[in-house]
C-alpha cells in the first residue's frame, strides 16, 4: 500500500494555500519582481517548502509546481 510521504502532502498544502498569490506572480509580467514583492517571511516559507526557486539573481516557480497547478 502506497500513500503520500510527509514532504509530499506538505508540498500540496503550500500550494493550496498559497494559491491565491502563486496564481499573481503567474499572471504578471516578470515573476522575479512578483516573487521579490511579498514578504520574505512568505519567499522564505516558499522557497523552503520548494514551491519557488532560487537562482542567481533570478526567482521563479518551480516546475513541480507548475505540474501540480495545472493538473
Amino acid at each position: 500500500m502506497t500513500g503520500m510521504s510527509f514532504q509530499e502532502k506538505s508540498f500540496r498544502n503550500m500550494i493550496d494555500f498559497n494559491k491565491h498569490v502563486l496564481m499573481k506572480i503567474l499572471n504578471s509580467n516578470n515573476q522575479h519582481a512578483a516573487i521579490m514583492s511579498l514578504p520574505k517571511s512568505i519567499r522564505k516559507i516558499l522557497k523552503n517548502n520548494g514551491i519557488i526557486t532560487k537562482g542567481w539573481h533570478k526567482c521563479e516557480i518551480a516546475l513541480k509546481t507548475l505540474d501540480y497547478l495545472f493538473m
